[in-house]
C-alpha cells in the first residue's frame, strides 16, 4: 500500500461585498472498530446537518429584512446555492485517534449569491431597442441582397459606448478581486463584464479560471471550452481545460487538452507534469514517465514531480529507480513524508529490511497516524520472524484506519 501520487494545479492569472462565514466542529466515536473513512464520513454528515440547521434561518432572517411583508421562503436558486456551499464547505482542522474523529469546518456564504443586484436601467432598455432597430434593418438589408449575399450569414451585436464604459468599470473590479484572491466576487463582475461587453477580452479566460480556483468545475469546463474555440492558438487555455478536466477525473480529456497545450508550447513544464500524473491515473506507467521525465527536466526543483516519477517506476517493479527518484524529492523537501514511505515499501520489495524499516520510521515520526508505513512494518517483522512487533504494527495500522490491516487481523483472529 503505496502512498498515493500528487496532482498540482497551475493556474494562470492576469484575480466580500457583504458575506458571513459559518463554523462547526464535531467529534465521532466509533463503534465495533470503524474505519477511518467511515468515521469522517458520519462526522461530516452531521457537521453538514449543523450548518443547515444554522444557515437556513440566516438566509430566512435575511428575505425578511428584506421584504418584511412578503411571505418568507427560498426560491430554488437559492436553496441550490446554499445546499452547494454545504457539500463544498472548507475543512479548518480534522484529527483521527483510532476511536474518535474530530472535525472543524467552515461554510462561506455570499449575500451577493443569495441576492444577485438587479442592474437593468432605463438606459439599459434604450439601449437594447437600438440594438433590436438596427438589427432588424441589418436582416432587411440581407433579404433584398442580390443572389450573391443570399447566402450570408450575417450576425451582428450592437455595443454602446455606454455599455463598453460599463464593462470596462466592471472588469477592474474583477482585476481587483482577482488580484487579492476573492475568485467568487470576481465571478460577479465577469459576468456583468461579459453582459455588457461579450467581447471583452481576457474576461471570458479569467472567468473560467475563477471558476476553477471555486471549484466549479463543470462550469470551468463550459466556459474554457468556448474560449479554446475561438482563441486555438493560446497554450494557457488549453491547459487550464485540462486542469479542469483533472479536477472531474476525465483523464482521457485532460490528456487531450495537455498534448494541444504542448504541441502550442513544447517547454510547457506544467503541462508535462500533469500528463505524466493523467497517465499515472490510467496505468500507462510507461507513458507516465515518458511525460514525467520531461516535467523534471524542465523544472528540476519539482519534488512531486520526482515523486510521482518514483510511483511509475514503482509500479513497473524498477525498485531501484523509483528509489532514486524518491531520494531525490527528499533532497528537495526533507519532510516530503509521502516519499520516505514509499522508499520503504521498495526497499522491502528488494528484501533490504533494514532500510525498509529506518525510512518507514523516518516516515512516521513525520506522521505519527501514516497508517500505510505501520502496514508495511507490520509485513517486515512478519518476514524478519518478529511476531509480536508484526502484530502491533499491524493494530497501529488498523486503528488507524488501514482496511487491508484490519482484514489481516480479523483473518488471524486478532483484535486492535
Amino acid at each position: 500500500m503505496k502512498k498515493y501520487a500528487f496532482v498540482t494545479m497551475f493556474l494562470l492569472l492576469i484575480v466580500s461585498l457583504i458575506a458571513k462565514d459559518f463554523y462547526s466542529q464535531y467529534s465521532y466515536a466509533t463503534i465495533g472498530g470503524e474505519s477511518k473513512m467511515r468515521a469522517k464520513d458520519k462526522a461530516l454528515s452531521y457537521v453538514k446537518k449543523q450548518f443547515s440547521l444554522k444557515i437556513i434561518p440566516y438566509v430566512f432572517r435575511l428575505i425578511r429584512k428584506r421584504n418584511p411583508d412578503a411571505k418568507v421562503e427560498m426560491t430554488e436558486r437559492q436553496r441550490e446555492y446554499v445546499n452547494a456551499a454545504i457539500d463544498s464547505l472548507l475543512i479548518i482542522d480534522e484529527s483521527w485517534d483510532g476511536a474518535v474523529y474530530k472535525i472543524k469546518a467552515k461554510v462561506y456564504i455570499d449575500e451577493n449569491v443569495l441576492f444577485p443586484p438587479k442592474e437593468s436601467t432605463k438606459s439599459d432598455t434604450a439601449e437594447t431597442k437600438s440594438a433590436d432597430k438596427f438589427l432588424e434593418e441589418l436582416k432587411k438589408w440581407n433579404k433584398d441582397a442580390t443572389s450573391d449575399l443570399k447566402n450570408l450569414n450575417l450576425n451582428a451585436t450592437y455595443i454602446s459606448t455606454e455599455q463598453k464604459a460599463k464593462a470596462a468599470k466592471a472588469y477592474d473590479n474583477a482585476i481587483l478581486y482577482l488580484n487579492i484572491g476573492n475568485y467568487y466576487k470576481a465571478i460577479k463582475y465577469l459576468k456583468q463584464t461579459l453582459k455588457y461587453d461579450p467581447y471583452f477580452k481576457n474576461a471570458e479566460m479569467n472567468l473560467g479560471i475563477s471558476y476553477l480556483k471555486t471549484e466549479r468545475f463543470l462550469d470551468a469546463i463550459k466556459t474554457l471550452k468556448h474560449v479554446a474555440s475561438k482563441e486555438k492558438k493560446n497554450p494557457n487555455v488549453f491547459f487550464n481545460l485540462a486542469v479542469a478536466y483533472l479536477k472531474v477525473l476525465n483523464w482521457d480529456r485532460a490528456i487531450e487538452n495537455l498534448k494541444k497545450t504542448i504541441e502550442l508550447k513544447k517547454d510547457y513544464k506544467g503541462a508535462y507534469f500533469n500528463l505524466g500524473y493523467a497517465y499515472l491515473q490510467k496505468e500507462n506507467y510507461e507513458k507516465s514517465l515518458e511525460a514525467t521525465k520531461e516535467a523534471v527536466k524542465l523544472d528540476s526543483t519539482n519534488y512531486n514531480a520526482f515523486f510521482n516519477l518514483g510511483y511509475a517506476y514503482d509500479e513497473l517493479k524498477q525498485y531501484e529507480n523509483a528509489i532514486k527518484a524518491y531520494k531525490k524529492a527528499i533532497d528537495l523537501n526533507a519532510k516530503f513524508e509521502p516519499a520516505y514511505t514509499n522508499i520503504g515499501i521498495a526497499y522491502y520489495h528488494l528484501k533490504n529490511y533494514k532500510e525498509a524499516l529506518k525510512y518507514l520510521k523516518k516516515s512516521i515520526e513525520l506522521n505519527p497516524e501514516d497508517d500505510a508505513a505501520y502496514f508495511n512494518m507490520g509485513k517486515i517483522y512478519f518476514e524478519l520472524k518478529d511476531k509480536d512487533k508484526s502484530i502491533e504494527s499491524y493494530q497501529k495500522a488498523a486503528r488507524l484506519g488501514n482496511i487491508e490491516a484490519q482484514r489481516y487481523l480479523r483473518k488471524e483472529h486478532y483484535s486492535w
